[in-house]
Order: structure tokens, then sequence, then C-alpha cells
């Protein structure tokens, strides 16, 4: 259906247009449909304008990621972040998230009393809180006591990846090995084999060198590493990433959230006027 559309609005000397959020959208479309659409930056006008005055505190705030938190991966990784916390307290870094799970299952088979949480608070979760409950209230604690968040992405298309840009609040993401990684592992919806459409030729343009949809069974890493180079993930500016733990942390301890902060705001800034400039060219013809 989605490869009918877009051939026939291409096709069609109305006055309509087909825009893609993102190159990794954009090339979806191409490899099923055989056409090249525009590219708009998302620039995520959802969350309220906020000053960041959590920029000097020790507070990381995780985004919601249930299909990672719910994943052995996600569960290895963090009791693999609390132990190297736990064994060099001089980090002093404190992990926020919204997640029930964060707590409450990340450590629940293997620390049936909790005492890995601990009375530090290493993970703490924001859930507890009743007054933090909503959009808003969830962005404008982040703000006011986390100087940066970490994102592992839940979904290709993560608006809190952008919300979080938006507001200049840096962002630590997994790299693209990591990403391809999870690409194999996590089945992300617009990757899964099932949505490959065998009643059309794919890849008319030949621009492509693997195919976008992706079988577990077959690990293919290196097909999963071609696709997230498309992500916004891995090609947005001012962007921390990580393939690790240690990587993480070490990025944590050592970034300067004041500059990452106004390079995201000027980056945003550019991306709202390319926004313009490519609505202008499409509503003016």
């Amino acid at each position: 259906i989605v490869a009918d559309v877009v051939r026939a609005v291409s096709s069609s000397e109305r006055s309509a247009h087909i825009i893609a959020s993102s190159p990794f959208t954009a090339a979806l479309v191409e490899y099923v449909a055989g056409v090249q659409v525009p590219v708009v930056p998302r620039v995520a006008l959802y969350a309220p304008q906020l000053e960041h005055r959590g920029r000097k505190s020790r507070n990381v705030m995780i985004q919601r990621c249930d299909g990672w938190i719910n994943s052995m991966h996600g569960l290895m990784f963090l009791r693999l972040l609390f132990k190297f916390l736990a064994t060099n307290k001089w980090m002093n870094l404190r992990f926020l998230s919204t997640m029930q799970q964060l707590s409450d299952e990340a450590f629940a088979a293997t620390d049936p009393t909790g005492s890995l949480v601990g009375p530090r608070g290493v993970f703490v979760n924001l859930a507890d809180n009743q007054e933090i409950r909503t959009f808003d209230e969830i962005w404008a604690a982040t703000m006011d006591v986390c100087f940066a968040t970490v994102i592992f992405p839940n979904e290709l298309g993560e608006r809190t990846f952008y919300e979080a840009y938006s507001l200049g609040l840096p962002i630590l993401t997994p790299g693209r090995k990591y990403l391809a990684r999870l690409l194999v592992s996590m089945q992300y919806y617009h990757l899964v084999p099932r949505h490959q459409l065998h009643t059309v030729l794919p890849n008319v343009t030949g621009r492509f060198l693997f195919a976008p949809f992706i079988i577990p069974e077959a690990e293919d890493l290196l097909q999963a590493y071609y696709w997230a180079g498309f992500l916004d993930f891995v090609n947005f500016d001012c962007i921390t990433r990580f393939e690790s733990v240690p990587e993480l942390l070490s990025a944590l301890l050592t970034s300067d959230v004041a500059e990452i902060s106004n390079c995201m705001v000027w980056t945003r800034h550019q991306q709202i006027v390319r926004a313009k400039q490519v609505w202008h060219a499409a509503l003016s013809r």
C-alpha cells in the first residue's frame, strides 16, 4: 500500500507531496518504492521550552525503553553498570527513570531483597513521585535535576530523542556498532521481515547494499550495521555515543555539558531553517 501511494503521488500532476522525517525513513521508502523523497528534520515542538537547571548535578535520566530493559541484553547492561558504580564510588553518579523495572526487575532475579539498589540510590524510580506523571512534568523534572539523558531506542523514530535535542539536554545513545546489535535483537517495527513487499521489485534504484528487513536468526550484523548508518541516532551532530558501559561512564564523567547543550541548540536552529526551506519550496510550486 505504501509503495503504491508513494508512486501514485510522485507521478501525479496534483499538488501533493511526500516527505520523510529522517534519512532512514527516506531510505526505506526508496528501497521499497523506488522513489526518492526529501527529508525534513524533526524539530520536536511538544516539550515546553525549559531552563536547564540540572547542568551541575550528578543525575542522569534513562529514558523509557521497555523493549530494551525487558531483554536479557538490557538487564545485563544495567547489572554491569551497577557493578562499575558500586566499585568506583568516586564517580558519584545517579541514574533516574520513570521505569518501574529499573529497580524492580533489573536485579530481582539475583537480588530479591533489593540490596543492589541500596540506600545510595544508584537507580531512582521517578514513577514513585506522585507529582511527576504527565509528559510536561517528566521533562520539567529532567531539566531541573539531570545534567544529561541516556536513550536506548525503544523505536527507530524515538520521540524522546528529538524532544531532548530540542531542549538542549545532552544525549548519550548507543553508537553504530551497538545499534547494529540492537537492530538484530530488538525486532524494531520497521525492519521486521513481514513488512517486506513481495509484489514489487525492491531496490530498483540499486543504491542499497542490503535489504532493510532483518531476520534475527541470521544474526547478520553487517546488514544491521549498514542500516543503522541511516539513523538520526548515528548522524545527528552534538550527540555522545557509546559502545559499552565503560564508554558510557567515561563520557558522563568528561563531557562539557554547556558546550554540548549550546551545540544542540544551534544545530536545531539550523534544522528549523532547513525545514522551512523545504516546505517553502514544496508549497510554492
